[in-house]
């Protein structure tokens, strides 16, 4: 399924005059999490070959723009503490690499510097870890101010002006402020996210980035721009593998278009 959405996008843009530079494929690579029940490393490796084949039909595309793939939690690897490093060549491997002239099999977080801008892309679900992570757990549905008068609430104060904000902003809203206000990717203790001191500077969002990509899964096809008030826009593309959604976005313009393939596409 994966593969014959990918098609009817390389069909598109290969008929564009100026295919995109970039392209930024965010784990997992597999259905399947590897774990101590899942580690067939051979179909795992036959699904880059796939991929291998179906560029092959577009030697446009293959041949101008660059190729970056981020691993994923449920990817074969070290996954206990982040960064987590790339895949390596056994994994992959060789037709890949044979196929793309461009090509990087990065660590996750990734930082990309394009031209003048300033891309982060990070695959995690971490807006289900700061909500079990979170003193005050937000409520999805508080419903209306109406509703919390007629249940007679006895809220503090400060309850509802929390209750207001929630209401106002969503669940990504919130996970994007608390990033960008602290500069890090990993906002929650080293029980729940073990980090690699020695590579701690791969977490950091300062200066702040010009848009940051979060891959997670537990958030459909989302935006926040101009986060803080520095500039940053936060996007989380959703997921591929279930839906089709993906992002486009323009640097020269700082503008993300949220798309998606279509049943009817394939």
């Amino acid at each position: 399924k994966c593969l014959r959405r990918l098609r009817n996008i390389f069909e598109v843009y290969d008929q564009e005059p100026k295919p995109p530079g970039l392209f930024v494929f965010m784990g997992d690579f597999t259905r399947v999490p590897f774990g101590p029940t899942k580690y067939d490393f051979a179909s795992y490796t036959k699904s880059f070959d796939q991929l291998a084949d179906l560029l092959e039909e577009y030697p446009s595309i293959r041949e101008e723009c660059r190729f970056v793939f981020v691993p994923g939690p449920g990817d074969p690897g070290n996954t206990s503490a982040y960064p987590r490093p790339g895949l390596p060549a056994a994994l992959r491997g060789h037709k890949i690499t044979a196929c793309l002239q461009k090509v990087e099999f990065v660590s996750n977080p990734c930082k990309i510097r394009w031209h003048s801008q300033d891309l982060v892309f990070f695959r995690d679900d971490l807006q289900a870890r700061a909500r079990r992570g979170c003193l005050l757990p937000p409520v999805d549905d508080l419903g209306t101010e109406e509703d919390d008068e007629r249940l007679q609430l006895d809220m503090s104060p400060n309850e509802v002006e929390r209750r207001k904000a929630m209401r106002e902003k969503p669940l990504f809203h919130h996970l994007a402020l608390t990033l960008v206000q602290q500069s890090h990717l990993s906002p929650l203790p080293l029980a729940q996210m073990p980090i690699y001191w020695e590579r701690d500077q791969a977490m950091w969002l300062y200066p702040a980035p010009n848009a940051i990509f979060l891959g997670d899964r537990s958030e459909t096809q989302c935006q926040v721009t101009n986060v803080c008030g520095v500039g940053t826009s936060m996007v989380n593309p959703g997921c591929f593998a279930d839906d089709g959604s993906f992002v486009i976005y323009n640097p020269s313009k700082g503008e993300v278009d949220l798309s998606v393939v279509s049943a009817a596409e394939m």
